[in-house]
């Protein structure tokens, strides 16, 4: 999951790939409250983070030929729609449970209501026009 972070650090770095050739930016961060750098790919986004930033990441460690790794992961968009999407069904779910525990109130009035309205339309005055409507009558 990815939090939100404030840099204290940060160094964006354009490198090529020792076997592949093919070219990358390095992404290297520190985060206030933790000492540690963290390093990962960067992107067009990344380049133009400053210190004092607050910034999306997920941060982890990772073994890689059994040394441990700290890592940085930037959002890329299905992370931010995966993680958006997550969102929403926890509130719609809050929503739900809600509407439960009012009971049936919200969806249809209650028995008194519905016999007041009933009394209320039954003693409306109708607007009945007049049979006849002359020309004098207008009041334009």
């Amino acid at each position: 999951m990815f939090k939100e972070y404030t840099l204290s650090w940060v160094k964006n770095e354009a490198k090529v790939g020792k076997t592949s050739g093919k070219p990358y930016t390095s992404l290297a961060v520190k985060v206030e409250g933790d000492e540690s750098f963290y390093n990962g790919f960067g992107n067009t986004t990344t380049e133009t983070w400053q210190k004092g930033d607050t910034v999306k990441l997920r941060l982890f460690e990772e073994e890689y030929n059994g040394k441990m790794y700290k890592k940085v992961e930037t959002p890329n968009r299905s992370a931010l729609q995966e993680e958006r999407t997550v969102s929403l069904e926890n509130r719609v779910t809050l929503l739900e449970n809600w509407v439960k525990s009012q009971g049936t109130t919200l969806i249809k009035p209650s028995k008194e209501d519905t016999l007041k309205a009933m009394k209320e339309a039954s003693t409306a005055k109708v607007f009945e026009p007049p049979e006849e409507v002359l020309i004098d009558d207008l009041p334009f």
